[in-house]
Order: structure tokens, then sequence, then C-alpha cells
């Protein structure tokens, strides 16, 4: 098991080293020149060639590879060219709110989506549960950004329960308790676009899983013993559910990230997605491309950490032989 650990780590490492370089490449070829933003439209070619020379964009690109892989390796992406600020610190400010944001919205997607998994496949009959069934996949089936802007309209504009966005500084959260509920109320609105309005997709992957186990040899055979129904359902059937659910961790964590862009900028949620929107407009490279690597090792490490939890979930599985029996 140790062997397959550093095994699955090694090649971690390969991942990570790829996914710099690629990040890398792809954002020297987008087109525009950073120094057009950043330079007085007066400038004449002299100022023009020193501020290149001094940002180190006159450099070969292999040298300017090399040099930005070693600060990158130890934590170093530079310094903005937007706001004259070093990345890091940005980053810095900007990912404890992203991590706030979609981990509780990671939090509600799974609760949700195994509370309706399990409605939907032990109460087939109910017509309630088939009308929560077509809505949510009415739900899960809207664009997000739609979603999120009719929310705000409805929740936000017309009956003015919760705030529309414009969230500042989470890091009040540390203090009072109104701060605690100034930013439970930022949170509703985007949670719900980016964890609750996905988990109907998660619930009903979960829900055909469960209704195989449901027919099993070894549920048919619990029932027949007298167990109580719930007591089936927890200790024989959600067990062995277990097992998508944790590949579901490393599938979902992607399309969570992703959401999360969209999400921030509309409800102007401080964020990396945020960060990563307005770099991108501005041609930001070095914040581009550091907010981009840091969102690709959060990935990469939560499949690595699926792949090591699904291991020890079931001792039939080892990294590595997945097909074997």
């Amino acid at each position: 098991m140790i062997h397959e650990v550093l095994r699955r780590l090694a090649a971690t490492v390969l991942l990570i080293a790829a996914l710099l370089t690629v990040v890398f490449v792809l954002v020297h070829l987008a087109p525009g020149d950073p120094v057009d933003l950043i330079v007085d439209p007066d400038l004449d070619d002299v100022g023009r060639a020193h501020l290149r020379t001094s940002l180190g964009l006159d450099r070969p690109l292999l040298e300017q590879y090399g040099t930005w892989i070693s600060g990158a390796v130890r934590g170093d992406f530079g310094r903005s060219l937007q706001r004259h600020r070093p990345v890091s610190e940005i980053i810095a400010e900007a990912l404890p709110r992203t991590m706030l944001l979609t981990g509780v919205a990671y939090a509600v997607h799974l609760t949700l989506a195994l509370l309706l998994g399990v409605a939907l496949a032990t109460r087939r009959g109910s017509w309630f549960w088939r009308g929560v069934d077509v809505a949510g996949l009415v739900v899960y089936s809207l664009p997000a950004f739609w979603l999120a802007l009719m929310l705000i309209l409805v929740f936000a504009r017309h009956l003015g329960w919760l705030p529309a966005g414009g969230m500042q500084d989470t890091s009040a959260m540390l203090g009072a308790e109104s701060s605690w509920l100034d930013v439970a109320r930022h949170l509703v609105l985007p949670v719900f676009v980016l964890g609750a309005a996905s988990a109907m997709g998660t619930a009903r992957f979960l829900r055909t899983s469960l209704l195989e186990i449901l027919g099993s040899d070894h549920v048919m055979a619990a029932r027949a013993r007298g167990i109580p129904e719930g007591q089936v359902i927890r200790r024989h059937a959600l067990r062995n559910v277990l097992l998508p659910v944790i590949t579901l961790v490393g599938i979902n964590l992607p399309a969570l990230l992703g959401g999360a862009v969209v999400t921030e900028t509309v409800f102007a949620w401080p964020g990396m997605g945020r960060v990563t929107v307005d770099a991108i407009f501005a041609r930001d490279y070095p914040v581009v491309m550091a907010t981009t690597v840091l969102s690709g090792v959060l990935v990469v490490l939560a499949n690595l950490l699926a792949d090591l939890l699904y291991s020890r979930v079931d001792p039939r599985v080892r990294l590595g032989r997945r097909g074997a029996p």
C-alpha cells in the first residue's frame, strides 16, 4: 500500500509539472501585449522597451519559462501587471474567500444529493417525490449565470430578503455575531447556485446506484430476516453507495471550481474566480497563470485523495489495479 501511495504521489508531481508547462505556453500564446495596458499612451518606444526589460518580457521564452517555474515552486508568481502587487498577496486574500464559498457549497451539494438520492430511490411511487425530481431536473438544467441573475432579481431586488452581492471582507467572520450573520446572508444565493442547483445531477446518479444495490441478494436477505427498512438502507445499501460517492468527490470538484468563476463574478464575491476574470480581461499574465495553476493543483490533489479513499474503503480495490478482482 505504501508503495502504491508513493507511486501515486510521484505521478501527481509529474502531472503538476505538466500543468505548469501547459499553462505557461497557453497564456503566452494569447494575443495582445500586456505592456499596452500599463503604460501611458504617450510613452515613446524607448520607454516601452525599458518597461519590457524591467518586466522580463524581452527575454527568450525558454528563459522566462525557467524563471517562472523556479518562482512557482517557491510560491513566488511575480508581480501583477495590473495591480502592481505581488501575486502571492492577491492569492492570499482571495483564496480563503473562494475556499469558504466552495467548501460550504460542496457540503450542501453532497448532503442534499445524498438525501434526495435516497428519497428518490425509496419512494419512487410518491407523486410528491416525482414532482421534486422534475423540479430539481429543471433547476439543474438552467445555466448558472441565468439562474444567478433570476435569484438576484427575485430575492434581492424584488423581495429584498438577501443581498445581491458585494461581500468585501470575509475576515469579519472572526468578529462579532452580526459579522457572521452578514457573511451567511451573502453566502445563501451563491451557495444555492453553486452547490444546491447542481445536486440533482449527483442525486440521480446515486439513485441509480442505490436502486441496483436495493435489488441485490444480500439486501433481499436482510429484508427476509425482518430487519427494519431504515436499517437495511443505512447498514447495507448506503455503505455500498459510499464508493461512487467518493468517486464523485474527484469528479465534481473541477466543475465546482469552474462554476465558482461565474458565480463569484455575478455575485461580486471577492474570490479567485473574480480575480481570474479581471486578470483575463486585463491580460495580467502573472495572475492568470497563478490562479489557473492553483485551481489545477487543487483538482489534482482532490483526485489523489479520492483514489486513496477509494482504495481504503474497499480492500478489493488497489491503486493501479481498479479492474482486478
